[in-house]
């Protein structure tokens, strides 16, 4: 990935053209992002419940997640966004995505791009802690968690 590249990725700017989508109709500000085809097609059917909302440009995986690959933690994420939607969630989410966007873009400007190169739980010993947001989702519990997946 290119400097620039990187910068754009870390601040979130090349989300922006998404918005065009979200004035057509195809997809709402907050939402599970959407999965490709192929991947809808390898959905048990307790997964194909994200399918039944419009996609997003923000989710709680964005803001929970976002530098966790995991399929479980994508998985249980977009199912909890889809059995507890509500606006107040939304309103949550987008705060928190605003403020995720806002302390990325000021690590970039500050040279914290090298956080973005030593890998995804990395850090070097100068760089402060990044900052932790509260959870919007219970972390799962003994089998009750294992239950979704």
């Amino acid at each position: 990935m290119t400097p620039i590249g990187r910068s754009l990725r870390a601040t979130s700017i090349d989300e922006l053209p998404q918005f065009w989508n979200v004035l057509r109709g195809e997809m709402s500000l907050v939402g599970p992002r959407p999965a490709l085809p192929d991947e809808v097609a390898q959905f048990d059917e307790e997964l194909l419940d994200r399918v039944s909302v419009k996609p997003g440009i923000t989710g709680l995986w964005q803001v929970e997640a976002r530098d966790n690959p995991s399929f479980h933690a994508y998985r249980r994420l977009d199912l909890f966004y889809v059995d507890n939607w509500s606006v107040a969630m939304d309103v949550t989410i987008l705060a928190a995505t605003f403020g995720v966007v806002i302390r990325r873009a000021i690590r970039t400007l500050r040279g914290g791009s090298e956080i973005l190169r030593l890998g995804k739980h990395e850090q070097s010993s100068s760089d402060p802690a990044p900052a932790r947001i509260t959870p919007l989702v219970p972390a799962p519990v003994g089998d009750a968690g294992a239950a979704r997946g």
